[in-house]
């Protein structure tokens, strides 16, 4: 496990597939932010890409889709029970 100081808080980044020593995060990975919320996916570059899932933990909602330099592109939203 990884600790970033990224803005607007810690975060903590596991790297899931094999992990190539940068100071970017790239791959497969989960990155937890202090607030709870959580994406799990792929990274390219320190930015999200391609398929992932971003939990919002004070809504309980989840969003999956594709994901673009760090923008979400294609995808949809529900709400977690």
């Amino acid at each position: 496990m990884l600790i970033y100081p990224t803005a607007p808080a810690l975060v903590t980044w596991i790297p899931i597939s094999p992990f190539h020593p940068s100071p970017y995060r790239s791959g497969l990975g989960v990155l937890t932010f202090v607030n709870g919320d959580r994406y799990e996916g792929h990274w390219l570059a320190d930015k999200k890409e391609g398929p992932g899932r971003y939990f919002y933990s004070a809504t309980r909602k989840v969003y999956t889709g594709e994901w673009v330099d760090d923008v979400a592109k294609c995808g949809v939203s529900h709400l977690c029970k």
